[in-house]
């Protein structure tokens, strides 16, 4: 049985992972960080380094404005009531 680390499902907010395109080990945020389909269609997360790669080749290479990252892709601030230090 495979278990897509980043279904809505999973108990957990912020996941350890490979990223899918280099397999740089990560901490992504499961609900923000950004995801491609891997051969069984399961959402994995890719790394900043990546994901830009991804923007330039599918996205502004082609005259279409870049996806943007969102600021809590890669961050657990979100769990707590003050920011990380």
């Amino acid at each position: 049985m495979s278990y897509d680390r980043m279904s809505d499902d999973t108990p957990c907010v912020i996941i350890i992972a490979e990223c899918i395109s280099c397999h740089t080990p990560i901490m992504a945020h499961r609900l923000y960080a950004p995801s491609l389909r891997d051969d069984d269609g399961q959402r994995c997360p890719i790394c900043k380094s990546c994901f830009h790669l991804w923007n330039k080749i599918h996205r502004t290479s082609k005259g279409l404005k870049p996806e943007t990252l969102h600021p809590l892709a890669y961050s657990p601030e979100e769990l707590y009531d003050e920011p990380c230090n």
